[in-house]
């Protein structure tokens, strides 16, 4: 691998795709774009000195609700060659998961990814915006927003973005990204 992620196929986008629809009803385009990035890029925006990570991990799950989500389980990987992760901190927590463990293996995915591939990014988005615009029945989301969304970002370098706030409130989702290799 070489340390970088390569992009998603067109048919992996489209998986990824299909599953976040059918666990998610309400999607804005800010998540899909956070998908991609996470999904090349891992965990890397998240991190500085271990120390303050683990104490950020540890102040937001002493503060998270523990009740159950339907669409939500420990791991859902989000590329399938390298088994990245979102890991979900609700039954992460639940089933005896360690924060540290976690912190760990979010430095190690960091470690094996080194410097952003920004172009596998942008691959992925294109493919992304490709599944969107040929969807059945119609893109689930507004293309022109997806289009704009993604004028803006890549003139700002392809930076990460938060949820949506529609996808915030709906979910209120916690988790961390990582290759499930490294933990």
């Amino acid at each position: 691998m070489g340390g970088q992620v390569r992009a998603l196929t067109g048919e992996e986008v489209a998986e990824l795709l299909q599953g976040m629809f059918e666990r998610h009803a309400e999607v804005g385009v800010e998540d899909l774009y956070k998908l991609a990035h996470q999904a090349i890029l891992g965990p890397g925006h998240l991190l500085g000195p271990r120390h303050l990570v683990l104490g950020v991990l540890h102040e937001e799950s002493a503060r998270l609700d523990q009740e159950s989500r339907d669409w939500e389980e420990v791991v859902e990987v989000i590329h399938p060659e390298v088994e990245m992760a979102r890991v979900h901190l609700r039954p992460y927590l639940r089933s005896g998961g360690a924060l540290e463990r976690l912190v760990d293996g979010m430095f190690k995915t960091q470690e094996l990814l080194g410097e952003p591939d920004l172009q596998a990014l942008a691959a992925t988005l294109g493919a992304m915006r490709g599944a969107l615009a040929a969807w059945p029945g119609g893109s689930p989301v507004a293309m022109e927003e997806f289009d704009a969304l993604l004028k803006e970002k890549v003139a700002e370098g392809l930076p990460a973005v938060h949820h949506s706030e529609v996808f915030s409130q709906a979910y209120d989702p916690h988790y961390r990204v990582v290759m499930l290799s490294m933990m």
